[in-house]
């Protein structure tokens, strides 16, 4: 039979033609791939298992270009509002749910069906934290984080002293709120409360930071959460804290445009703190806006303080931005 072409990846596109819906095909074809099948059963299956194990592959970077975009991130949602991506958005769900896939391009994983390789892309990319990644113009970067993300599928696991010191993270964070709730009850708080997580976050980040030689961190933030963090990672004295809810340290402040009770959310602070056994230099600078004004600030700061200490490599001096969590894009210094 003389096919007239020469490209084995349209004969691919055939074959899957014909084993999908035959009828497609004119007669001379099937007839074609029927005798192919009985004079090389192996070639044929050696063929299926390199397309699905391409459509695997395409699978993995869909997910690493797109999977924050499928992430639970409304807690609100309905269960069957909820949508993820499936296998026969990728054409695989006609494949053996035993037959093994050996994705070249998957962190950690060499042999595994598609509903396993699924599994875990969904845990790494589409659970309660969106990834969007793919985009840094590192290749090097990329990786590193496409494997740090799927070797644990999104789960990190932790030794009983680290849980022990989130748990007492966590505990002095509500307890702060609580009792700024209570005593100061109707003032502005910006409470952290369902952001709670972000102490111990920034606890182990900080630590992690320390152990790798950085030396200084400058923090910017919005208001929420704002004071917990003052509190609770920079270790500002709580006397401090509370008389400025009291409006007792207005003398400090220059007050001279009439600033209203918002004032204890924009001045910065600067202190030293023990990690491990490294002392690291903290500081938050003011920020008298929620609209992540103080963005823009942050990187000259830090490029400053660099140039100070002839940190050429960027490594002991590090900028740490935390957006407003019901920020949006296009709002304010982002826009």
């Amino acid at each position: 039979m003389d096919l007239g072409v020469h490209s084995t990846e349209y004969l691919e596109e055939l074959y899957q033609v014909y084993v999908r819906a035959p009828e497609h095909l004119d007669p001379e074809m099937r007839r074609f791939f029927a005798e192919l099948e009985q004079q090389s059963p192996s070639l044929v299956q050696t063929t299926k298992n390199s397309q699905d194990n391409a459509k695997v592959e395409a699978m993995i970077n869909t997910f690493r270009r797109c999977g924050h975009l499928k992430a639970n991130l409304n807690p609100l949602a309905d269960a069957d509002t909820k949508t993820s991506y499936t296998l026969q958005d990728f054409s695989l769900h006609t494949v053996n749910p035993q037959q093994q896939l050996y994705p070249t391009n998957l962190s950690g994983v060499y042999g595994a069906s598609a509903n396993e390789i699924i599994e875990i892309l969904q845990r790494s990319y589409c659970g309660s934290i969106g990834v969007d990644y793919v985009e840094i113009n590192n290749e090097e970067r990329v990786q590193w984080i496409s494997k740090k993300l799927e070797q644990c599928s999104g789960r990190m696991t932790f030794t009983a002293e680290e849980r022990k010191r989130i748990l007492w993270d966590l505990i002095a964070t509500e307890g702060l709120e609580k009792f700024l709730h209570t005593r100061y009850l109707g003032q502005k708080r910006f409470s952290l409360e369902g952001c709670d997580a972000l102490i111990p976050m920034l606890d182990f980040m900080l630590s992690t930071a320390a152990k790798h030689g950085v030396q200084d961190v400058c923090v910017g933030m919005a208001h929420r959460g704002r004071l917990n963090v003052l509190a609770n990672i920079m270790h500002k004295d709580l006397a401090s804290l509370f008389a400025e809810f009291e409006d007792s340290c207005t003398d400090s402040i220059d007050d001279s445009f009439d600033i209203d009770g918002d004032v204890k959310y924009h001045i910065g602070f600067s202190t030293t703190v023990n990690k491990g056994e490294r002392r690291l230099g903290i500081t938050m600078l003011p920020n008298p806006s929620h609209l992540e004004a103080v963005n823009p600030v942050i990187e000259g700061y830090v490029c400053a303080k660099q140039k100070q200490i002839n940190d050429q490599q960027g490594t002991k001096v590090l900028p740490l931005l935390i957006h407003g969590d019901a920020s949006f894009s296009g709002q304010g210094i982002v826009y």
